[in-house]
Parts: structure tokens; C-alpha cells; sequence
């Protein structure tokens, strides 16, 4: 008969016992531990997480108001603009009626309808800088911020009773300093129809 051969010492060998009754109170508490550590560390997140949304909250206001503040700023600020440039306009058109008055007055009568009806033209965007009348030509000149505004001024001769006989074909363009435009417009008076 084969003996066995035993190749651990009786204190290093495995011991094989089932669990017991008294192992089950301990599982229980381990388990129980464990569910309290899970249970602890998903409230401590959910907390960080309620902190962090006030936070954001709080910065959004903040930022919602400092917006606010900045819009009424913003329009105060182009309500302003707009009464200074009102004033200007008008100050513009004090001193043409002035200076056509002048004119005017000084037996310019045959250039007077001219030059009122050259004021009454919409001038938006657009600097008339001379005005040259020599028998039926004519030339002005003068700078724009904008290379529409032109044509869109020579547009509104049409509504006028001197400049409407013209027929203005020479339109010379150039780029000046500043973003400015010069230009100068020649014209000839047209044979009547």
C-alpha cells in the first residue's frame, strides 16, 4: 500500500473548516460598513456637487446683472451720440442757410436755386468740399465715408428742379487718408426735350 507523503508541516497547512455561525455576524457588519461607506461618500458628493450649482448660480447672476448694467450703459451711451450728432446736423444746417443767405444776397440769384436744392439733397455719409459753375458745366467735389454714399446722394437729383436737367457722366473717385473717399462729379446741362 502507498503511504502519502505529506509536504506540509502541520502548522503550515491549510485548515478546510466551513464557516460558522459566529462568521456571519461579522460578514453582516462588514457589509453593512461597506454600505455606509458608499452610502457617506455618495452624500459628500452630492453635497460638493449642491455647493458647486450654488456657486455657478451666484456667478451667473452676477454676471446676468454686470450684463444688464453694461446694456444700460450701452444705450445711454448711443442715446448720447445720437444728441450730439442731432446737434451737429443741425449746426450743419444752420451755417448752409447762412452761407446760401450770404449768397443770395450778393446777386447770385441764377446759383441760388442751385444751391438750395443742392441742401435740400439728403447728405448722409457725404462732405461737399466745392462747387464749380462755369456757364452749363458742373463739378463737385468733396469726400465720403463710404463709396455707396455717392451714388445714393446723386440719386436724390432726381427730386430736385435745377440738378434734374443735368446730366452728370464723369464721377471720379479716389482713396484719400482715413478711410475717406474723394471724389468729384461733372456734369453737363442737358438739351431740353
Amino acid at each position: 500500500m502507498k503511504q502519502r507523503v505529506e509536504f506540509y508541516q502541520a502548522s503550515l497547512r491549510p485548515r478546510q473548516e466551513s464557516p460558522s455561525l459566529r462568521w456571519w455576524p461579522r460578514g453582516a457588519l462588514v457589509i453593512g460598513i461597506v454600505w455606509l461607506l458608499i452610502f457617506a461618500l455618495t452624500g459628500l458628493d452630492v453635497y460638493r456637487k449642491t455647493q458647486e450649482h450654488r456657486q455657478l448660480s451666484a456667478n451667473a447672476e452676477a454676471t446676468q446683472a454686470n450684463l444688464d448694467r453694461l446694456r444700460q450703459g450701452v444705450s445711454l451711451l448711443s442715446r448720447s451720440q445720437d444728441e450730439d450728432e442731432r446737434h451737429r446736423l443741425e449746426q450743419n444746417i444752420r451755417e448752409r442757410r447762412q452761407l446760401l443767405g450770404l449768397l443770395s444776397s450778393d446777386n447770385l440769384v441764377s446759383y441760388g436755386g442751385i444751391l438750395s436744392d443742392l441742401a435740400s439733397v439728403p447728405w448722409r455719409d457725404l462732405s461737399l468740399q466745392g462747387l464749380t459753375l462755369d456757364g452749363s458745366t458742373m463739378t463737385l467735389t468733396g469726400y465720403a465715408r463710404d463709396a455707396r454714399a455717392v451714388p445714393a446722394w446723386i440719386l436724390g437729383f432726381k427730386q430736385t428742379d435745377s440738378l434734374r436737367g443735368r446730366d452728370f457722366g464723369q464721377l471720379e473717385i479716389r482713396q484719400g487718408q482715413d478711410e475717406l473717399l474723394f471724389f468729384s462729379l461733372h456734369s453737363e446741362q442737358q438739351a431740353s426735350r
